[in-house]
């Protein structure tokens, strides 16, 4: 079976911190990413920042690099699009790909609100959009994970009887409003929709 062809949206050479650079890009070039998947094209806020970060992280000449996400949509070379950006701009990147019919993997929070979260997910009568969004999914990555894979096995054998009350107590750096780093500032720009309550928390809810 050939490789899924991926696009990477985010992955920048001024932020090699970001969940792109530190968490996508090194499974997609491990070994075993490579079986299942090959990096084709990359969506920046412009393609000379794109062709920046293809030379940083050593991709191939042959990767693709866009600075605008209708050229990106209209690639027919693409399989399946990786949203790793600030929450505030998910739903323009991600919209485009879904209209043009191509499954999206979005980072959670999915939009900037709730509202803005329903409408990128909302196809309306685009047919292409509709069958694209049963294949994406919200990088809500947790519930994949061994160890809560367990917890809701025994949870549901009922090997420990019926749980009626739970507790969790999450930590989390949260800096002040003049403390954070620059790359980090909007987390306290409550329009962007992105914050240690809303990401960390909501992974843990979910």
């Amino acid at each position: 079976m050939a490789p899924i062809r991926v696009a990477l949206v985010g992955l920048s050479a001024n932020a090699t911190t970001s969940w792109a650079a530190q968490g996508h890009l090194p499974y997609l070039l491990s070994l075993r990413g490579k079986t299942h998947y090959e990096v084709v094209a990359l969506l920046n806020s412009s393609t000379k920042a794109a062709e920046a970060a293809r030379e940083h992280f050593k991709l191939s000449s042959s990767v693709k690099t866009y600075g605008d996400p209708a050229a990106l949509a209209a690639d027919p070379d693409v399989d399946l699009v990786v949203v790793s950006t600030r929450v505030d701009t998910h739903a323009a990147l991600a919209r485009p790909q879904l209209e043009a019919g191509k499954p999206v993997f979005v980072e959670w929070p999915v939009a900037s609100s709730a509202a803005a979260s329903r409408a990128l997910l909302d196809p309306g009568t685009n047919e292409k959009h509709k069958a694209a969004l049963q294949r994406s999914i919200v990088g809500l990555q947790g519930q994949a994970a061994p160890i809560l894979t367990k917890l809701r096995e025994v949870l549901d054998s009922g090997r420990i009887g019926k749980v009626v009350n739970s507790e969790a107590k999450l930590y989390a750096n949260l800096l002040g409003r003049d403390s954070q780093p620059e790359p980090l500032a909007y987390l306290t720009e409550r329009k962007v929709g992105g914050s240690s309550l809303t990401i960390t928390y909501g992974h843990t809810i979910d």
